[in-house]
């Protein structure tokens, strides 16, 4: 049983202890097994298995963007999953694609960063707390990371908190943020982890003036608690709603977005009035 805030507190504080210790055991061992994973190969044989709408949307964005390493490097399982990240990209954001050093928050082991490479070509830093986590194979988030990494020189994957990087950028992406316990508690991450307004407030201070940052929430109870934060800390944001994409997935089922765009005259560090 998963623990919330109205859990039983003795309850709640065991569940802690177990993630503190399990988090620990983490770090400390370092071992990773390889990456072994059944490329797909053709991607005109992709084609085939998509419906008309799928195929020739999928046909609009290999005009638009380079695709080309994709089938290289995915499973048909990734593949698919990126052509959903590139999808709502192009579809909500295309009009403010920045040029500059961007960021990924919460990138876990990465696998959609082939579609962040195509979208927004250049120096991307993926940022991971818990890149240690280990799967069933004995490889870690951030083995499996460096391995989707490795056709982009310019892609790279840091194992640390986001308020560690001191770094600015002109476009971040954050994708599924806890923004409640729940999903936090359920991914094995410590309680002192949930901090939803001190990361939104230091993201936003590692925002360049003019640069974008898209929010994207997994339902829409998230995406109200995430509106309020918002709006608690004064930053300008336009909400998008519910996401639509072509290429919906089992992770990425009903999203909603936000888009928050720092004015051109602001100074780093402050939030703006709206």
């Amino acid at each position: 049983m998963l623990c919330d805030v109205d859990c039983d507190p003795m309850a709640f504080s065991l569940s802690n202890l177990r993630r503190e210790v399990d988090w620990n055991l983490k770090r400390v061992l370092g071992f990773s097994r390889g990456i072994t994973k059944k490329k797909f190969g053709d991607p005109v044989e992709l084609k085939t298995r998509l419906s008309e709408e799928q195929r020739l949307r999928y046909e609009t964005l290999e005009q638009t963007y380079d695709l080309s390493v994709w089938s290289d490097l995915c499973t048909e399982k990734e593949l698919r999953y990126n052509l959903y990240y590139l999808d709502i990209c192009d579809r909500y954001i295309a009009s403010k694609q920045p040029s500059g050093p961007s960021l990924d928050i919460g990138s876990r082991n990465w696998y959609y960063v082939p579609a962040l490479m195509s979208f927004c070509p250049g120096q991307w830093d993926g940022v991971e707390v818990d890149g240690n986590q280990r799967y069933l194979n004995m490889a870690t988030r951030r083995t499996y990371a460096e391995h989707m990494c490795r056709f982009f020189p310019e892609a790279r994957y840091r194992v640390c908190s986001v308020l560690d990087i001191g770094d600015h950028y002109a476009f971040m992406t954050w994708f599924l943020p806890y923004v409640s316990r729940r999903p936090m508690i359920h991914s094995g991450l410590p309680d002192r982890f949930f901090q939803p307004q001190v990361l939104l407030k230091h993201i936003y201070g590692l925002l360049e003036p003019g640069g974008t940052l898209f929010i994207v929430n997994p339902d829409l109870e998230e995406a109200e608690l995430q509106k309020q934060l918002l709006h608690d800390l004064e930053l300008p944001f336009h909400d998008i709603g519910e996401l639509y994409s072509d290429f919906p997935t089992d992770e990425m089922d009903a999203c909603f977005g936000f888009v928050v765009h720092k004015p051109a005259d602001s100074q780093n560090g402050e939030a703006d009035p709206i």
